[in-house]
This record gives C-alpha cells, sequence and structure tokens, in this order.
C-alpha cells in the first residue's frame, strides 16, 4: 500500500490481540455497576417497609391532629371572644413555600412567604376558585394559590370576593 500523495510505502496497521485498557476499564465499571444494582435490589424488602411505614405514621399522626383543631374553634366560638382571636382552620399550606400575594395572581405583588403546615383562613376565592383570599395567625392577608393549599372545607361554599 502506498500514499497517493508522496507514493511512500506504508504498512497496513497493525492489529493487536486482546483487550484495549479501556475495554478493561469498562468492563470493570460495569461489574461495579452490576454489583451496586443487586445490592441495592436485594436490600429493599427489608429496609425500605421501616421508612414507608415510618412516613405513614407520621402522615396518619398529622392527619388525625389536624381536624382536632377545628372542633376545638367551633365549640369555644359561640361562648367567648377568645375564639375570634383563634380563626378556625380552613386549609394549611402544602408546599415547602407559598407566597401570600396582594392579589389574586402572580403579577400581584409578595406579601410574605408561609412554609408548609402553615394554617389559614379563607375569606373568599375568584371567580374560578384558582386563589384563595386568606388571613394567617400572624395577622396579615392577602391571596394564595389553590396549587400550594391543602383545602379542608366545601369551595363551593366560599364567596367569591375580587
Amino acid at each position: 500500500m502506498y500514499c497517493a500523495y508522496c507514493g511512500f510505502a506504508l504498512k497496513p496497521p497493525v492489529k493487536r490481540k486482546g483487550c484495549s485498557i479501556q475495554q478493561i476499564i469498562l468492563v470493570i465499571i460495569l461489574l461495579i455497576i452490576l454489583r451496586a444494582l443487586s445490592q441495592i435490589l436485594s436490600e429493599p424488602p427489608s429496609s425500605s417497609t421501616e421508612p414507608s411505614t415510618g412516613n405513614a405514621a407520621v402522615i396518619t399522626a398529622t392527619e388525625e391532629l389536624e381536624p382536632t383543631p377545628r372542633p376545638t374553634a367551633v365549640e369555644s366560638a359561640p361562648s367567648a371572644s377568645p375564639a375570634d382571636s383563634a380563626p378556625s382552620v380552613d386549609a394549611v399550606v402544602n408546599v415547602p413555600r407559598l407566597n401570600m400575594r396582594a392579589g389574586p395572581g402572580t403579577k400581584y405583588e409578595v406579601v410574605e412567604t408561609y412554609s408548609q403546615g402553615t394554617p389559614v383562613q379563607i375569606t373568599g376565592k375568584n371567580a374560578d376558585a384558582s386563589w384563595f383570599q386568606v388571613s394567617v395567625p400572624d395577622g396579615k392577608s392577602g391571596w394564595m394559590s389553590e396549587t400550594g393549599l391543602k383545602i379542608e372545607q366545601d369551595v363551593e361554599q366560599i364567596p367569591v370576593v375580587e
């Protein structure tokens, strides 16, 4: 075989027998991955059941605790004025962080940001019930998106306000 440009005699490429270093490294990496996967797949039945049960217990406990304040506030409301300072819980912030805005939409200024679990009292909603007018325990009031709230009352009974 000769070079087409200069006519120099070329040697054919030497064919090596065996594996290249890249192939050996690739096989080692694949073996490590397979071993890790086999360990992961063999552990979940015993260890993943315990955390799931633990989380379920926490969720169940939370769900049982949320309705408890509601009857207490309803029972104490007719009897004395302290119930006026402790309004009933109509919803709870259901996302890690939720903005309260000055109006029903993202174009309005953020009044405050609240963390998951914050109780809110719903005082109204917009026409399509995508935003709720709320007040919170720190005394502030504004609008929160429906997507970030866990509403614990019939949405149809909430008055439309603009």
